[in-house]
């Protein structure tokens, strides 16, 4: 069993932090992203998630496939960053193609604020829709930070493991 230490280290949470360049907002004209409108209590979410299942059927991870906009984060950055999630976890995943309702899992996690918009059909900013636990087809769904908001603002690494221990503590019950 990892200790602490050695998950952090893993996640690449332990030394110090350390900003990494990556984007130089100066150097682009990136229009702002627009927030995306909120699909009524009728309308299915729309088949832009990429979904995530472990082995043992414990964990889901529902992500969205539009992260951040083009250029900004490169996606070998965002797949290495949940690939060393999963392996902090010591969970193995598989792409799941199934419905979402149909999904046997003991916990959700929405990673992105469109994703958990969608999901929970709500208009809230991410930081309002993390830190507790919602529902999602009567199971529970935590609400974290996409890899690409990750990668772009470092302090979310650390907010996003809170979220995971959330989940991992309902995992364990």
């Amino acid at each position: 069993m990892m200790t602490r230490d050695d998950v952090l280290r893993e996640l690449e949470l332990l030394p110090m932090w350390q900003l990494r360049p990556t984007f130089n907002h100066n150097d682009a004209q990136i229009a702002p992203e627009e927030n995306p409108p909120v699909p009524t209590a009728t309308q299915k979410p729309p088949a832009v998630f990429d979904c995530y299942q472990c082995e043992n059927n414990a964990w889901a991870f529902i992500c969205t496939q539009d992260g951040m906009p083009a250029g900004r984060m490169d996606t070998a950055s965002q797949s290495m960053l949940f690939d060393n999630i999963l392996f902090a976890l010591q969970i193995k995943a598989k792409k799941y193609d199934g419905d979402l309702a149909a999904m046997q899992a003991k916990v959700f996690i929405a990673m992105g604020e469109k994703t958990a918009q969608t999901l929970l059909n709500s208009a809230e900013p991410i930081d309002s829709l993390r830190g507790k636990q919602h529902v999602l087809h009567n199971l529970p769904l935590i609400v974290t930070y996409s890899t690409a908001e990750i990668l772009e603002h470092l302090p979310n690494k650390a907010k996003t493991w809170d979220d995971l221990c959330m989940a991992l503590s309902i995992v364990n019950t």
